[in-house]
């Protein structure tokens, strides 16, 4: 990532990790990953799921649907006294880290859409049909490739046809003509969610401020409240949810807002490219091209593939006959058709194909 470190680290409940992550990057924002501490929960405190078939789901509710501070924690209150909970040390221990993992604490950090129940289930899903807890190492790491390589050609089917393809408008709105033009597929139908949502939301303008306006926005049927700050000066609006903070997109109650005061244009602040057709584009800088006017990602593909075939003959001694012998000859007709390659360059590819290696094979590497 060129030395930046990540604004927000996702991991699992451990307090090796949570030293380590404070020390090395102090201004990143660690987060309990609500996924594994769903997962993690049965095996903890399997009694209480096997006596009480409805808790699961109303520690679901818990974690994920508290609308405030104040609700979320008496939502938990209500939760330990209903099951009777109030010494069990897990449960005590995982509250006293709350900011780590409630998402009426992690407001203010960019998460994109990892912390949604719909991500979770997605993510469990592809575990559950592509690994097993038994998966022997060599049979894992062909399977890890493979993964991988249904991922980036999922992704590249779909930037293809976000870029090819429109989505169906709601009505012909600037705003929703605007983010069908700039958003992909996915986060369009994200975005119409929330525009859909704030046509039945309340408005009503609380105070004000010099340029600065403030409206309470409320939908009744969700217990959806927002506090949204607009400042007419430069367009600009915030809202107390918080979640074009978190997720990168305008949340139903800012909508409502801009829609209150006739703003049917998107401010370019709140297009983040990243969930544009174009987030790619324009990602070869000058220190992603070589000297030769080749690419590092195309570099990048073929040495994947050399990879991939290493990985897939490692277990076979004819395999790795025929994968050296092929290699050697390989090597020689690469070298014949490279007369005037510099002594430089080629230890500098050595140490990209070096790097890139140890990167696909580490054991550290593998998932995340």
């Amino acid at each position: 990532m060129s030395g930046k470190l990540p604004t927000t680290i996702l991991t699992d409940q451990c307090d090796a990790m949570s030293k380590a992550i404070s020390m090395s990057m102090p201004e990143t924002y660690h987060q309990l990953c609500l996924w594994h501490i769903l997962e993690n929960a049965p095996k903890v405190i399997p009694h209480v799921f096997s006596r009480e078939p409805s808790f699961e789901k109303d520690l679901e509710n818990c974690l994920c649907e508290s609308c405030s501070e104040v609700d979320f924690c008496k939502a938990w209150e209500n939760l330990i006294a209903k099951y009777g909970l109030m010494n069990n040390t897990w449960l005590e221990d995982l509250y006293a880290v709350r900011e780590k993992w409630s998402l009426i604490y992690c407001k203010n950090s960019f998460s994109a859409t990892m912390t949604t129940k719909e991500w979770r289930e997605t993510m469990n899903n592809n575990f559950k049909m592509l690994f097993y807890r038994k998966l022997p190492p060599s049979k894992f790491m062909v399977q890890y490739h493979r993964a991988l390589n249904q991922l980036r050609e999922k992704e590249s089917t779909e930037d293809h046809d976000s870029r090819l393809y429109k989505p169906n408008l709601l009505a012909d709105i600037p705003t929703l003509i605007e983010a069908s033009e700039s958003y992909t597929r996915a986060v369009y139908k994200d975005f119409e969610e929330e525009y859909k949502s704030q046509l039945a939301c309340l408005c009503e303008p609380v105070g004000i401020e010099g340029n600065i306006y403030t409206f309470r926005v409320s939908m009744p049927r969700r217990r959806s409240v927002g506090l949204v700050e607009f400042d007419s000066s430069n367009v600009s609006i915030t809202c107390s949810c918080k979640k074009f903070e978190c997720n990168g997109i305008l949340c139903m109650h800012a909508l409502k807002v801009l829609n209150y005061n006739n703003i049917l244009q998107l401010p370019n602040r709140y297009l983040l490219k990243r969930w544009t057709k174009y987030a790619k584009d324009g990602l070869l800088s000058n220190r992603q091209m070589s000297a030769d006017g080749l690419d590092v990602s195309y570099k990048s593909k073929v040495i994947r593939k050399a990879i991939n075939v290493v990985v897939k003959g490692a277990f076979s001694k004819e395999a790795l006959d025929l994968i050296e012998r092929r290699l050697d000859r390989c090597m020689a007709e690469t070298e014949n058709a490279l007369p005037n390659a510099q002594p430089e360059k080629q230890m500098e590819d050595v140490i990209i194909v070096h790097s890139l290696q140890q990167n696909a094979v580490e054991p550290n590497n593998l998932l995340f």
